[in-house]
């Protein structure tokens, strides 16, 4: 999947300008061999409408209501360099496989016990000083704890409005397009991603 190739199947899906497709373009990511910069738009493009965009909506919708609300983004993978969707849950178990390293057994005992913590006394963070501060999501403010691992830097809170502009774009469009696609096909098709010779299509 070339840049324009992405380009043309963003304009035609979202009825978008150019720019907002040379928004992702623009964003880092790290340098594999056969992910060009057209497969990594087209994944963040993916990422923001079927995850990221929606959660961030939630939780500021909860925290408008006075819910606890603390985002996280997970950030480490112990069996490839991408991290996918559902990457956290053997770290969350604790379930990792015999070939994974110190400081990655160390990050899973950091995101089971924030989830244990949660569910506890209502807050990831507890008492624990070695924590990073934590606060919750509020009005005005969007804390996220990245979970990774300690040679990439280690688990840190992060400012989660870094994204508005994609959001604010992905949001409309979702409450524009997905109620009318929804009704009539039960699904919203989105991209096919090249990935080495096989496809792999992706939809909400």
């Amino acid at each position: 999947l070339s840049f324009t190739d992405f380009v043309t199947l963003f304009e035609e899906k979202y009825e978008s300008s150019r720019g907002q497709a040379e928004l992702y373009r623009s964003e880092s990511h790290i340098s594999l061999p056969g992910y060009n910069d057209g497969w990594w738009s087209a994944e963040r493009a993916v990422t923001d409408q079927n995850f990221f965009c929606p959660s961030h909506f939630a939780w500021q919708s909860l925290a408008a209501m006075g819910s606890p609300v603390f985002g996280y983004l997970f950030a480490s993978s112990s069996d490839s360099p991408i991290v996918h969707h559902f990457s956290e849950v053997p770290f969350l178990f604790m379930n990792l496989t015999e070939n994974a390293s110190l400081e990655e057994w160390h990050l899973a005992e950091e995101v089971a016990m924030s989830w244990y913590r949660f569910a506890a006394s209502g807050h990831p963070g507890g008492h624990d000083r070695r924590w990073p501060h934590w606060p919750g999501w509020q009005s005005g403010e969007a804390p996220i704890l990245k979970f990774q691992v300690a040679s990439k830097g280690g688990t840190q809170v992060i400012d989660g409005k870094q994204r508005d502009r994609q959001c604010t774009f992905m949001m409309e469009w979702i409450n524009r397009t997905l109620p009318d696609n929804v009704a009539s096909r039960g699904s919203v098709d989105i991209f096919s991603l090249p990935k080495g010779e096989e496809q792999e299509h992706l939809v909400v």
